[in-house]
């Protein structure tokens, strides 16, 4: 992101634009994959418990989680700026925490849909697979989000905004979690969660949650709340440009 301000060649309205482009992804794709890994870590710890965490699954866990870590030093990095910028990662660790919380009880009620559908299916083990199915969903979603953002945004020539924010496409965890999901959870790869109602409704409010203004800004203002010196910061550096 700062070679791209950073070019000689960018003019002021195409570094506006690509700051607005660049706001909007970080609060929304970015926290769809906050949202995810915050439920890769909770079916981590019931994998642990349930003594599963071992050979392929483990080496799969770690993977993930690896490859998530990967995309979030570089978000936070962005977040930092450079020496002249305002250093807003508190503030934006703030608003990731602001979004877990409001999502926490939804993404709950989606796991019990989940385990409930399993359960009438019939097949053991129904509380451990929904914490890695509800995992594995929220990755999905946060790679679907990535590329339907982006195949919306308008271009920014000479920049591929795409390629520019590429490590926040969690493909790479997705695709190990998937190890997890075959191993611990082979008897559920023909059902369609989509199709059960009460788990398309459960996801379909966390979608809302994530990508709705009113929430956005909801968690933003909390940010700010808990960061006064840092929003007044921003606040004046605003009213100079």
């Amino acid at each position: 992101m700062k070679d791209f301000l950073n070019r000689i060649e960018i003019t002021d309205a195409k570094r506006k634009e690509f700051k607005h482009v660049s706001s909007l992804f970080h609060t929304i794709v970015c926290s769809a994959n906050d949202i995810a890994d915050s439920a890769v870590r909770d079916a981590l710890d019931e994998i642990k418990k349930a003594g599963l965490y071992r050979h392929q699954v483990k080496k799969a866990c770690k993977d993930t989680i690896s490859r998530y870590a990967d995309f979030e030093r570089r978000n936070f990095e962005d977040m930092k700026g450079t020496s002249t910028d305002i250093d807003k990662r508190q503030m934006y660790m703030d608003f990731l925490d602001a979004v877990g919380e409001r999502l926490s009880p939804h993404v709950f009620k989606f796991r019990m849909s989940v385990k409930q559908l399993l359960d009438r299916e019939g097949l053991p083990g129904s509380d451990l697979k929904a914490y890695i199915i509800t995992a594995d969903q929220l990755l999905e979603y946060a790679v679907f989000l990535f590329d339907k953002f982006f195949d919306n945004v308008p271009p920014i020539p000479p920049v591929d905004l795409r390629k520019t924010f590429i490590a926040a496409r969690l493909s790479p965890s997705l695709h190990a979690w998937k190890t997890v999901v075959r191993s611990v959870c082979p008897d559920c790869a023909d059902i369609d969660f989509d199709s059960d109602k009460n788990c398309k409704l459960a996801f379909d409010i966390i979608e809302t949650n994530i990508v709705t203004e009113q929430y956005i800004n909801s968690s933003g203002m909390e940010a700010l709340r808990l960061n006064p010196e840092t929003a007044e910061k921003v606040k004046q550096k605003e009213k100079i440009k």
